[in-house]
């Protein structure tokens, strides 16, 4: 169910720092299985957690999240 699917894309924070939210698109792909996670600008060096949530059409929730890097 793509209304209630969503993820956030979070820059990490500095030491004793929150992370920061990143703005961006999210979209369900055509297929209706791929959540599809678009920044709004470009991501400068540093590390990112994605956190996303779906919910499918019998309503069964999942949820998890992972991280990466840009160099």
């Amino acid at each position: 169910m793509p209304a209630f699917s969503k993820a956030d894309l979070v820059m990490a924070g500095q030491r004793g720092m929150p992370g920061m939210k990143m703005r961006s698109a999210v979209a369900v792909s055509r297929d209706g299985k791929t959540l599809v996670v678009t920044p709004n600008t470009r991501l400068g060096h540093g590390r990112y957690t994605v956190a996303w949530r779906a919910v499918s059409t019998d309503t069964h929730r999942v949820a998890g999240t992972y991280g990466f890097t840009v160099r």
